[in-house]
């Protein structure tokens, strides 16, 4: 019998782990190997963080190893390519951590097969240039979704049932430092729970007006850092009754438009910093 089979965290960071297929760590003394014609679920581990080991290849099912997991930790393992079987079946997984791998050749739509209870993604800088238009449609509680520094254009998000309607109940959305030219017409049309925006740092060049029409309850907004953005139009924040904060830093800014806000609104904190000189109607370069 596995001496290890009440385990329920296992914390294997930055253990020099050098395999694709993990067939044996070692923890406080005691060896576990995992064969592949012996099944020796640990049906108690709900935590796993594998971070810092160099893992270029997962080709194993994680429900053969640990059933019941809630937390899996798999950044910063140098992983290229991922099995589509790998997380299938992880129904009780909530929280998923894959920053700083190089997952440019991992990303389809079945890599999130069975992961219901999905609430927290995280996959910052990755090399994630796509993301297939069905990838979320078996994790539809998906309330996270960290995505920042990676090289995602527009072309994700351009087919009007865009990979974000099959998440509608996604509250933080982060996309800052990636290749977004321009935000197709309804790319957040279903996000009606949305409360946290991070845009900046991209290529954006305008926001069309009504971008944003049906992001009632978003309250931050940050768009700093898109150098190539020079007129704020008419109905460029409409629909967000509930924005306290909007950060537009460090743009191209010459002007804004009288009838950029709904009325009324709640906008408390509005950062303008390090633009042109602006003709900024009745808003002041207030802060």
């Amino acid at each position: 019998l596995c001496p290890l089979q009440k385990l329920q965290y296992l914390d294997l960071a930055f253990c020099s782990i050098q395999k694709g297929v993990l067939e044996s760590v070692t923890c406080y003394n005691e060896s576990l190997t995992l064969e592949s014609d012996v099944k020796v679920p640990f049906d108690k581990l709900n935590f796993i963080n594998l971070q810092g080991n160099v893992i270029p290849s997962i080709n194993i099912s994680i429900k053969d190893i640990a059933p019941n997991v809630e937390t899996l930790g798999l950044a910063a393992c140098d992983i290229e390519t991922i099995d589509n079987h790998t997380f299938n079946g992880l129904s009780l997984l909530n929280h998923l951590y894959l920053s700083w791998n190089r997952l440019y050749n991992s990303i389809d739509d079945t890599l999130l097969q069975g992961l219901s209870n999905l609430e927290v993604l995280i996959a910052s800088a990755s090399d994630i240039t796509d993301l297939p238009r069905k990838l979320f449609s078996y994790s539809q509680n998906l309330k996270m979704l960290i995505l920042n520094d990676n090289e995602i254009t527009e072309a994700s998000f351009e087919d009007p049932n865009n990979i974000l309607n099959e998440a509608p109940g996604i509250e933080i959305f982060d996309i800052s430092f990636n290749n977004l030219r321009y935000l197709p017409k309804g790319m957040f049309s279903q996000l009606y729970k949305l409360q946290k925006m991070d845009l900046s740092e991209n290529e954006l060049t305008e926001i069309p007006s009504d971008t944003f029409r049906d992001l009632h309850e978003l309250h931050f907004l940050n768009n700093s850092g898109n150098r190539k953005l020079e007129h704020i139009g008419n109905g460029s924040f409409s629909g967000l009754y509930s924005l306290e904060t909007l950060d537009l830093r460090n743009c191209m800014i010459k002007d804004i438009a009288d009838d950029v806000f709904p009325i009324p609104n709640k906008i408390t904190n509005l950062n303008l910093n390090n633009n042109r000189q602006m003709n900024t109607g009745n808003y002041g370069n207030s802060q």
